[in-house]
């Protein structure tokens, strides 16, 4: 009885579906900047609203969850699932804000077959968000667990795409902005510095020619190569480990 007199909120399914909507929209907008970049301002312009939008809707949903004493379903998972969404608006809007900061103009196919397959993965989080008010029912549920095993399969076909896409972006690309636009792990894999960065002010132009416009550092196990030197120093037991503990000991 007294259960009945606290505030019961049921518009939590439905701030779920308003913010996966946004998530498609910004899915297809991303998709849309990658295969045609000379609307590229435009369309990070509709990925940033939409990522504002997001972020409203996150908000009212934490403030609805504080006010709401029952919930339709339990309240860690209202607060886990809401702000996984918002962490997929913030990905696509990160990855729409690289490629303009980083003036990229084209991306190899394995990039746009991501985006497409990001597209895909927002549509079905969409379906699977739609299911949640009838759970109780054995087919809802059986859909939902057939939705969730797609976008696994999804995912892990992304993993291959990004994998080969990564390979082939090391191997074929002379452009640094073209290695730091596209790929997401290069600050992972290595650190980018400038020569004053590394070496501080007064270097003399002899040698600043031979550093170049940048200096790519190793990170942990990571290993560069020179493509035309690629098989002799692939033969090699060990190299040089940059910014390892073992290696700056070195004197």
């Amino acid at each position: 009885m007294f259960g009945r007199l606290m505030p019961f909120e049921g518009r939590f399914f439905e701030l779920f579906v308003d913010l996966a909507d946004q998530t498609v929209l910004a899915s297809k907008e991303l998709l849309a900047l990658m295969s045609n970049f000379d609307d590229l301002e435009r369309r990070a312009f509709n990925i940033e609203t939409l990522e504002k939008k997001g972020d409203k809707i996150t908000y009212n949903t934490i403030e609805t969850l504080r006010k709401t004493f029952i919930t339709p379903i339990d309240r860690e998972q209202i607060h886990g699932l809401i702000n996984a969404m918002d962490d997929i608006l913030d990905l696509l809007q990160d990855s729409s804000e690289t490629l303009s900061l980083y003036d990229v103009r084209a991306v190899p196919e394995q990039v746009l077959q991501l985006a497409t397959l990001s597209v895909r993965c927002c549509e079905r989080v969409q379906h699977a968000v739609t299911l949640l008010p009838n759970l109780s029912k054995p087919a809802t549920t059986e859909a939902a667990l057939k939705t969730c095993e797609e976008i696994d399969r999804l995912e892990s076909d992304a993993d291959r795409m990004m994998r080969a896409g990564v390979s082939k972006l090391f191997r074929g690309e002379d452009d640094v902005r073209q290695i730091m636009g596209v790929c997401p792990q290069h600050d992972v894999l290595f650190e980018l510095l400038t020569p004053e960065a590394a070496f501080g002010q007064g270097l003399s132009e002899r040698v600043k020619s031979r550093i170049g416009d940048l200096i790519a550092v190793p990170r942990d196990a990571t290993v560069l190569i020179e493509p035309e030197r690629a098989e002799p120093q692939s033969r090699m037991v060990g190299h040089h480990g940059a910014l390892t503990d073992v290696e700056l000991r070195i004197p």
